[in-house]
């Protein structure tokens, strides 16, 4: 339990895009998940910054999120307005893309669609590769898909435990399936990949727009405590633990 000196001072949300058509477009259903995503989340009240893959469903995903973080289901908002008002910006990050290349999808992620896996069975499989990519020069492997949205994620803590206690932002991180499921999979597992019913475990692969927060607490000493909220897990992440996996 949190002494009431500990204040949020970030809140770092990672989402998979919008459901997608058949030539990878972000549907109107997918538009719909993003805005009710960006709605259920809480906003501190703070700057907001979006990071995203530069893939276009994904951009308008987290794009979409972000202007509805502040409506709180209020009715008769211009949404245009609230979002040019506030100055949300958007990044494109590398490290959320994952493939190396997004013009070249290679051989796995070319079927990816298209296996006759059900999509959990298709996500375990790919987990369990761990450390192993089949063709490392187009995709990285699970465990390097963690590191890389681990790094991103750390430099929005680290971030947050730079700038005055009183400072207050959210992050929003728009991804795909693998690189969101990957991470889950060994911060979950204390940085281990060591649990081969995982999928099955947290209750199924990611859903359309659905993704996990990270909650930075901060006191007037600076010292930092962060949570990571997944459905119905909550728990710390241990920086120290997260860093090491880093290395």
């Amino acid at each position: 339990m949190l002494s009431d000196e500990y204040k949020m001072s970030a809140l770092i949300s990672t989402l998979r895009h919008g459901e997608k058509n058949t030539n990878g477009e972000l549907t109107e259903a997918g538009e719909k998940q993003a805005i009710l995503r960006g709605i259920k989340t809480k906003h501190l009240e703070g700057d907001i910054t979006i990071f995203h893959s530069g893939v276009d469903r994904v951009k308008q995903s987290a794009r979409m999120a972000g202007k509805y973080l502040r409506i709180n289901d209020q009715q008769n908002v211009d949404i245009e307005k609230v979002f040019q008002d506030h100055h949300l910006q958007d990044y494109v990050c590398p490290e959320l893309h994952y493939l190396f290349n997004p013009k070249n999808k290679g051989i796995y992620f070319e079927g990816w669609d298209d296996t006759k896996l059900s999509p959990d069975e298709r996500i375990q499989k790919f987990l369990d590769q761990k450390d192993y990519s089949s063709e490392p020069e187009i995709y990285p492997s699970p465990k390097q898909m963690a590191q890389r949205l681990g790094n991103v994620l750390l430099t929005e803590v680290n971030f947050s435990g730079l700038t005055d206690y009183n400072f207050r932002t959210n992050f929003i991180n728009g991804t795909h399936e693998p690189v969101v499921m990957s991470f889950l999979y060994y911060a979950l597992n204390n940085f281990l990949a060591n649990s081969e019913k995982f999928v099955e475990e947290v209750g199924g692969s990611i859903d359309y727009s659905e993704g996990f927060d990270l909650e930075v607490y901060q006191n007037p000493d600076q010292d930092l405590k962060v949570f990571l909220r997944f459905r119905d897990i909550y728990q710390e992440l241990n920086l120290k633990d997260l860093e090491e996996f880093l290395r």
